[in-house]
């Protein structure tokens, strides 16, 4: 059986069948308590392999949600502190015009940095 090594990882259950690195950074402010959103989409097909979410300041009340073309993938997650990032168990292909639709929800103001990892 042959293995393909892609960030760091053998083909099963992961899968993936691009094998460049690619990022995207998003900053998500949230003026007040309460809930804000951020959506954006890629013009090319990619595989969504991990997402890094960082809180600057950190309430264990807040969560944050993630939903990519449609499908629920992240559903009330309270970590704020992933800055090696969240790997997936697969690689999640996406086809270009798909839409990232990433949720933060606060307890008080507070800015969100969050980097997807996809391979292209």
């Amino acid at each position: 059986m042959l293995h393909n090594l892609a960030g760091g990882r053998l083909d099963a259950p992961f899968y993936p069948t691009k094998f460049n690195d690619h990022f995207v950074g998003r900053q998500v402010e949230l003026a007040a308590a309460g809930v804000v959103s951020d959506s954006f989409h890629l013009d090319y097909d990619t595989e969504f392999v991990a997402i890094h979410v960082k809180a600057e300041t950190l309430y264990a009340e807040d969560y944050w949600e993630l939903i990519v073309g449609g499908d629920k993938l992240v559903e009330t997650v309270h970590t704020l502190d992933w800055e090696e990032g969240l790997q997936l168990m697969v690689a999640h292909p996406v086809k270009a015009g798909e839409v990232f639709h990433f949720t933060f929800h606060g307890v008080a103001p507070n800015n969100v940095t969050v980097t997807y990892h996809f391979l292209k």
